[in-house]
């Protein structure tokens, strides 16, 4: 079972309509506020991508599963 990849794959919707067309204008310019900005979905991704990398019980997707 692949639920790390699951919850990434039922995520991308959430994060597009969130950041909308930030992601795809190349954010505001400034390097530090789209860090910032950007920050909550690399970690949520980062979470998943560890949990994923502990072992097939809790997800098998680990670092291949990359979605940003």
């Amino acid at each position: 079972m692949d639920l790390t990849g699951s919850i990434m794959e039922a995520s991308e919707p959430v994060f597009e309509t969130v950041y909308g067309s930030f992601m795809d204008a190349g954010g505001t310019g400034s390097a530090f506020i789209d860090t910032l900005a950007t920050a909550p979905a690399y970690a949520f991704n980062l979470l998943l991508m560890f949990v994923g990398g502990l072992g097939g019980d809790l997800g098998s997707t680990g670092s291949a599963g990359a979605v940003m």
